[in-house]
This record gives structure tokens, C-alpha cells and sequence, in this order.
């Protein structure tokens, strides 16, 4: 089996580490003695899609499977083991509400 990653996956763990060393590296220190996240870091990561890359499309994911998720999953803990956490603990939301939440519960607290 050939685990090597395509260019587009490549080129997304590439821009996870660019964007972990940039906009994360900077304020890692405080944020980690306040406990807190930079709301708009959170922001341009969803806007990016460093979560939901496992969620269906339909409930807001884009499905493009499990080797992109971890290589930006990897790149963003080399920066932050804090923020790897809120990655992957968003992931774990989308994906476990897209299989196990009923349709109504899923139309009205997932994106669409």
C-alpha cells in the first residue's frame, strides 16, 4: 500500500505548517499560561478547513480523508500540542454527530 501523500495533500500540510509557524507560533506562550484560544485563529482555521476534512460534505465536511488530517494535525502540534487538541477534539465532534445524531438534530447544529 502506497501511503505517499498526493501534491494536494502535501500542499495542505505544507500550509498547515506555514500557518501554525506564522499565526499560532506567535501568541502560543501567552495563550498556554491564559488557557485560552485567539477566536480568530479559530476562525481562519475553519475558513482554511483544518477541521471537518473526515465530515461528509453534506453536514459541512469535505471528506478528503484521513492522511490530510494528519499531516496538518502533525504540522499544528509541531507549533502547539494545545491547538493539535482543539483540532482534532473538533473533528471528533463533526465526524461522531454526522454518523450517530439523528437528521433533525443534525440539520439544526451542523453546518451546511
Amino acid at each position: 500500500m502506497d501511503f505517499k501523500l498526493t501534491r494536494r495533500k502535501e500542499a495542505m500540510r505544507e500550509m498547515a505548517k506555514n500557518f501554525a509557524e506564522k499565526k499560532i507560533a506567535p501568541t502560543m506562550e501567552e495563550d498556554e499560561k491564559s488557557i485560552s484560544s485567539r477566536k480568530e485563529i479559530v476562525k481562519e482555521m475553519a475558513r482554511l478547513d483544518f477541521s471537518d476534512v473526515l465530515a461528509p460534505e453534506k453536514y459541512g465536511g469535505n471528506e478528503s480523508g484521513v492522511l490530510r488530517r494528519r499531516g496538518m494535525t502533525e504540522e499544528v502540534a509541531r507549533v502547539s500540542p494545545s491547538w493539535r487538541s482543539l483540532l482534532t477534539s473538533n473533528e471528533f465532534y463533526s465526524v461522531r454527530a454526522s454518523q450517530f445524531w439523528n437528521e433533525e438534530q443534525r440539520e439544526k447544529y451542523l453546518p451546511n
